[in-house]
């Protein structure tokens, strides 16, 4: 009996404590897996909803890349984008803050009836609710570079454990295409212009190349109202400053046979040009029109922008004198005081000199006038003419008119020429000095003087242009002599021919005067 009593008494076992305690134990292990699981749960989740509104974001982005560009805007009508706290109307434009806290705005874009509408979407997944917002703005380089760049963004929002989190994404969208097929551009114009006979005209355009790298051939064409064309030959250059007018400092476009090009552009470039010419001094008082054409070097035969049409009105010359009216006097190669017309014939020497008067002249061919000196058509002058009252063959040409009373001329007048260099180099310097005297008895008087340069002369073949030359102030008897001289000057790159004396180079002088009849 004792000796069951000790084999039970050495029996081994675990007691309450122990069970307790190990309990316990496994208690606190199980809840920290249980803590872990819950925290992997959690991250899982916020990975699945983050990458969800990702998805959410650039599904967004790409169903607004494949609207057309023209309908890439958010509708002002309506109470769409009122509401939003990113969105702020300032006046009549609304701006975008991402934030929330106005520091950082952009101008919405906005048309109306566009296709962003409505800009805010929901969307529930995997039990989860998103509110996706699209935005449509003008990046800020977009309104210095005039690109027509929009900027989307779209901002993800969600709630997860009370909290509110969102995810936001952004992109600049271009109205572009890259790749064939060529050509995409744009060519814009202004509409109409008016000019003054005698003055220049200007032309400016803007091209955009919308597609990958091209360059354009530019051209201009002029018209009468009846359709019939003009004479007029503009010269093409890069508008540097960007104003649409034409300055010395602009610079030309190259050319082959007499068409320009606007050189090679890459994607999203922007060029102003302006097309140049000068309007004759006896060019009629009407409404011409001139046709800007800008064709796809790379792609001739592609579909091209629509010719631009710039209805370009001539007025008459404004006199700077009260009373002021004008005379215009033609330009002819007469040979001497009876106005017989001369065709091929030999400069004029001694008393044999051109006559300028009221009569247009009517000859179709521009004839040889200096046959003893070269086959050129036209006149020819050297460079280096001496001023005032040279009168060497080979370096001026000159007109006189006797004028019909006591007159008294003041103001500006305008000589209208034809020229080119006898080089034909369009990139050369010409330059023309115009000389006026006035017959005093036995003597001339010399009344007025101005000088003409263009640098690059701009034009391959006969051009118009057109001298003023102001401050005149001048009286002169009944049948005094009025004489012009025209000379190249020294500073010119060489020889040039000038055409007058014909239907289609109608040269002439007009001539402002405020008492008397010339």
């Amino acid at each position: 009996m004792a000796l069951f009593r000790r084999r039970l008494s050495s029996d081994e076992g675990f007691t309450l404590v122990e069970t307790v305690v190990a309990m316990m134990v496994a208690a606190l292990m199980f809840s920290a897996l249980a803590a872990t699981l819950v925290q992997t749960t959690r991250a899982s989740l916020a990975a699945r909803q983050n990458q969800q509104s990702i998805d959410l974001a650039n599904d967004s982005v790409e169903s607004v890349r494949n609207l057309s560009f023209a309908s890439i805007a958010m509708d002002p009508t309506g109470a769409d984008l009122s509401g939003d706290t990113r969105i702020t109307k300032v006046g009549s434009t609304y701006y975008f803050d991402p934030d929330g806290t106005g520091t950082y705005k952009e101008p919405i874009y906005t048309v109306t009836g566009a296709a962003v509408v409505p800009h805010v979407a929901t969307s529930t997944h995997n039990g989860t609710a998103y509110k996706v917002k699209t935005y449509v703005t003008t990046p800020a380089d977009s309104l210095v570079n005039t690109n027509g760049d929009r900027r989307v963004t779209v901002i993800v929002e969600w709630t997860t454990n009370g909290q509110t989190r969102s995810r936001l994404t952004s992109t600049v969208v271009a109205d572009t295409r890259r790749g064939l097929p060529l050509p995409k551009y744009t060519w814009t114009a202004p509409v109409s212009k008016t000019v003054s006979r005698g003055g220049r005209l200007d032309l400016p355009a803007t091209l955009v190349n919308k597609g990958a790298r091209d360059s354009w051939n530019v051209a201009a064409t002029a018209k009468t109202s009846g359709g019939s064309n003009l004479p007029w030959t503009f010269a093409w250059y890069l508008d540097v400053n960007g104003d649409g007018v034409w300055e010395s400092t602009d610079t030309l476009l190259s050319q082959s046979g007499g068409v320009y090009n606007s050189g090679m552009l890459a994607t999203d470039q922007v060029i102003k040009l302006v097309a140049v010419t000068y309007i004759s001094a006896s060019e009629s008082l009407q409404t011409d029109s001139v046709s800007l054409a800008a064709t796809s070097k790379s792609q001739p035969t592609a579909p091209q922008q629509p010719v631009l049409t710039d209805s370009v009105t001539v007025n008459a010359p404004t006199c700077a004198v009260a009373g002021c009216q004008y005379k215009q006097l033609y330009l002819h190669n007469w040979a001497d005081v009876s106005n017989v017309p001369t065709a091929n014939s030999t400069t004029p020497t001694g008393s044999s000199v051109n006559q300028m008067n009221g009569f247009a002249p009517t000859a179709t061919t521009l004839f040889n006038y200096d046959t003893d000196r070269d086959a050129v058509t036209g006149r020819s002058l050297d460079t280096g003419g001496a001023g005032y009252g040279d009168v060497s063959a080979s370096k001026t040409m000159y007109w006189q008119y006797g004028v019909a009373s006591n007159t008294t001329f003041a103001g500006t007048a305008y000589l209208s020429l034809y020229g080119v260099l006898r080089s034909l180099d369009p990139t050369e310097t010409g330059v023309v000095n115009v000389y006026l005297r006035a017959q005093n008895g036995a003597s001339w008087t010399n009344v007025g003087s101005a000088t003409f340069t263009a640098g690059p002369w701009g034009t391959s073949a006969l051009g118009a242009f057109t001298v003023p030359v102001t401050g005149l102030n001048f009286s002169i008897a009944k049948n005094a002599l009025l004489e012009v001289e025209v000379q190249v000057g020294s500073g010119a790159s060489g020889v040039m021919d000038f055409g007058y004396d014909t239907s289609i180079y109608p040269a002439s002088l007009s001539l402002p005067y405020t008492a008397g009849t010339p």
